[in-house]
């Protein structure tokens, strides 16, 4: 996988473990898919990122699908999950 070939000796592996955690726990919680997002993209068009603990962020996989590997400044998707799955908790 790209993950794996992206993936440093240096990077710390207790903390990219959890990430994937943290995207399982919120998605049992909010009832709504969530994934490991790299900011950068591992193979994006115009930069390629690692797999390292400072370059993963969980996010919704509905917000997720909408990036396609695409590296932007703005990620707005604090307001994506205030609108879909906050709403679903309260």
């Amino acid at each position: 996988s790209y993950a794996k070939q992206a993936r440093p000796q240096w990077s710390n592996k207790f903390f990219i473990e959890e990430a994937y955690r943290l995207a399982q726990m919120r998605s049992e919680v909010f009832k709504t898919q969530w994934e490991v997002d790299h900011i950068i993209p591992i193979k994006g068009l115009d930069v390629c990122g690692l797999h390292v603990e400072t370059n993963l962020q969980v996010i919704p996989r509905s917000f997720n699908a909408s990036k396609q590997n695409r590296f932007t400044k703005q990620y707005g998707w604090s307001d994506f999950f205030k609108e879909t799955c906050l709403a679903k908790v309260n």
